[in-house]
């Protein structure tokens, strides 16, 4: 299905908890596209399930955009005054997210009150040492981060 039919169907059902998009293509513009146009605005999708899509740099720093954003002032800040995005599983597997992809993500990992991720999959996404490194500093303060599986097999 093209991103759009997706996004409208999403739309239709705001209560959704689990939401599993993998291999549909999407790629890095319609990443964005589904985070600007359903996970701004949608607080009850626990489960986010985008493996194979070719997200890459752009989709994951989409991503970090819905996690550290406000849905009132779209800023990226660790401060944020409305709920946090309740995103706990992200499986982000053989989306070629690489080093940039892999620091936007420890950005958002790093920002302990907003990030509730417990579980994040990056298997298969050409993450070097550069975004390996930007991960481990991310977890510095383990007691703080909710994050208690990290999936880099295959890198």
């Amino acid at each position: 299905l093209p991103i759009n039919q997706i996004i409208a169907v999403l739309k239709l059902c705001p209560s959704l908890q689990h939401v599993y998009l993998g291999g549909n293509g999407m790629g890095g513009a319609g990443m964005k596209q589904l985070c600007e146009q359903v996970l701004m605005h949608n607080d009850t999708i626990e489960k986010l399930d985008v493996r194979y899509n070719d997200v890459g740099s752009i989709g994951c720093q989409a991503l970090v955009d819905v996690i550290l954003s406000s849905k009132n002032n779209h800023e990226s800040s660790c401060s944020r005054s409305s709920s946090p995005c309740n995103i706990r599983y992200l499986y982000l597997e053989g989306n070629d997210v690489g080093d940039l992809g892999a620091a936007a993500l420890a950005k958002a990992l790093s920002c302990f009150e907003n990030c509730q991720i417990q579980e994040l999959f990056l298997g298969a996404n050409k993450i070097g040492s550069v975004g390996a490194k930007a991960l481990a500093a991310s977890l510095g303060n383990v007691a703080s981060s909710k994050l208690e599986k990290l999936y880099l097999e295959g890198n």
